[in-house]
C-alpha cells in the first residue's frame, strides 16, 4: 500500500472512526469521565433509566462546579449514541432499553487512560 493510500484511510478513521471523533470533540472530557465512571471495572451495559439517574446526579454535581452542562442525562445519551459512542439496545425480556459504550467509545477510554494512569518510574540512578 502505498502512502498517499494510507494518508487517505486515516483521514477517512478520523473522519468516521467513533474513537477519532469523540476524541475531537469538545466536549470530550466530561463525556470520557462520564462514561469511564459509569463503564469501569467490566460493567458494559446498564439499564438506560438506571444510567440516565446516573448521569443527571453527575451533571449537577459537575453545575454545582460551576461547569455548563444545561441537558439531560437522557438527552446527552441521545446524542452519544447518534454519534456512535453508545450503543442502544432492546433488553431481553422487557420492555426497558439498555446502553452501552461502542467499541469506539471503548477504544478513546482506553486511548486516554494511557496518558492518566500513574505510571511507575525505575529509580535514578545516582
Amino acid at each position: 500500500m502505498s502512502i498517499t493510500a494510507d494518508v487517505h484511510r486515516l483521514l477517512r478513521l478520523r473522519q468516521d472512526h467513533a474513537a477519532w471523533t469523540l476524541l475531537r470533540a469538545d466536549t470530550a472530557p466530561a463525556i470520557l469521565a462520564l462514561l469511564g465512571r459509569h463503564f469501569d471495572r467490566g460493567t458494559r451495559r446498564l439499564p438506560a433509566p438506571e444510567l440516565f439517574a446516573r448521569l443527571d446526579s453527575d451533571l449537577q454535581t459537575m453545575r454545582d462546579e460551576g461547569l455548563d452542562f444545561p441537558r439531560t442525562g437522557q438527552a446527552y445519551c441521545t446524542e452519544w449514541v447518534r454519534s456512535g459512542y453508545l450503543l442502544r439496545r432492546a433488553a431481553a425480556g422487557t420492555r426497558e432499553e439498555t446502553l452501552e459504550p461502542t467499541e469506539g467509545a471503548f477504544a478513546a477510554m482506553a486511548f486516554v487512560a494511557n496518558f492518566t494512569s500513574r505510571r511507575v518510574r525505575p529509580p535514578n540512578p545516582a
